[in-house]
């Protein structure tokens, strides 16, 4: 099932790329049963599991939230900081408790989390100051880090030809990464 365009896009098509829409129109009409293999392989496409996929990664992994997240989200949400971190413990997916624990993580001073987010908190700082327990992404492939950072901006440095600015703004950014991304 394919919306037909609006007017106000069309309007802006030049009679080549109308012409086109007409071929493409005529071979959909002549060619049903090709459309249809397309359309019901599309339908009923899963993307790979990843194992130990970065719930910021796993939108399609994790699919939808049911009701009860649903309204679980927009409580969380719209609660005050202090007092979202009673919310995380009801979610039912593990996916939409880490991503809520993530936002308490950046938002909320850490004295002011509960203690049940300490181990998030520590895990996200190994990774992040250590390299330890990879967050992956939708690739399956780890996400950068401190140390990684600092490292590509020495490659970088040694491997391009930087004019003065893209140098500066290289210097910038490493000093900016070193003061103020302290280990708490």
């Amino acid at each position: 099932f394919i919306l037909p365009p609006s007017g106000r896009f069309l309007a802006n098509l030049d009679s080549k790329r109308m012409a086109t829409l007409d071929e493409n129109r005529k071979w959909l009409q002549e060619n049903r049963d090709i459309f249809k293999q397309i359309v019901d392989y599309y339908r009923s496409y899963e993307y790979p599991h990843i194992p130990d996929l970065d719930a910021d990664a796993a939108l399609y992994q994790m699919g939808f939230p049911d009701s009860r997240d649903e309204k679980l989200c927009r409580r969380f949400h719209s609660a005050l900081p202090k007092d979202k971190a009673q919310f995380v413990e009801e979610f039912t997916k593990p996916e939409f408790k880490i991503l809520a624990e993530r936002i308490l993580c950046r938002n909320v001073p850490s004295k002011s989390l509960p203690a049940s987010l300490d181990a998030f908190q520590h895990r996200i700082e190994r990774y992040i100051w250590e390299g330890q327990e990879p967050l992956l992404d939708y690739k399956g492939e780890a996400q950068g880090n401190y140390r990684g950072v600092l490292t590509e901006i020495t490659d970088i440095r040694s491997e391009e030809n930087l004019d003065e600015e893209q140098g500066q703004l290289l210097d910038e950014l490493e000093r900016y990464i070193k003061s103020g991304l302290k280990p708490r």
